[in-house]
């Protein structure tokens, strides 16, 4: 886990000097295999859990797949170390990741949005995390549902594809809020 950090270290100051895809496809691949270890031994990673956090914030200078990825691998980790957390990293990171979560679910695809819900509904079950990652996670349902509400007499045949899309969307979300969070 450690040289895997040093990677990522070394990987940002090299950064400017490789193109937008490869740039893209090399974090993604270091990214994921720091995934691979927080599945198998998420305590390793509590310690670099700050350094991969800039990752959600979806600016990472690479292509729209490659950024889903990067945010899918970043909020699996988290995922796996926040039953980890202590009560003063819980509270810290609480704060912190809210927001670049609720990002993740509103503008990236369906890995990353489920996984982004997944990791808020881990924080949220968290002890010591305070109430913002479960009031977060409440208020994306509630814009889900009435979205689906909203739209629940209408022809789904009918709708644009954009529509269609955004339908598909609240209906994956809330079923991902549904299957990671215990209400």
């Amino acid at each position: 886990v450690s040289a895997l950090i040093e990677l990522i270290l070394s990987f940002e100051e090299e950064r400017a000097e490789l193109d937008k895809e490869t740039a893209g496809k090399k974090l993604v691949a270091l990214l994921a295999t720091l995934e691979v270890f927080a599945e198998s031994s998420p305590t390793l990673l509590i310690e670099h859990i700050d350094t991969i956090l800039p990752y959600l914030k979806g600016e990472n200078g690479v292509s729209r797949d490659n950024e889903a990825a990067i945010a899918a691998s970043v909020c699996k980790t988290i995922s796996r170390c926040s039953q980890h957390l202590s009560a003063v990293d819980a509270e810290r990171l609480s704060g912190v990741i809210v927001e670049d979560l609720s990002k993740v679910i509103n503008r990236l695809g369906p890995n990353a949005m489920s996984a982004a819900i997944e990791a808020l509904s881990r924080l949220a079950a968290h002890p010591d995390a305070g109430t913002m990652p479960e009031t977060k996670l409440l208020a994306l349902a509630k814009t889900f549902y009435s979205f689906l509400y909203r739209a629940c007499d209408t022809d789904i045949a009918k709708l644009k594809a954009s529509n269609r899309g955004m339908v598909h969307r609240a209906l994956s979300a809330l079923g991902s809020i549904c299957r990671f969070h215990d209400f």
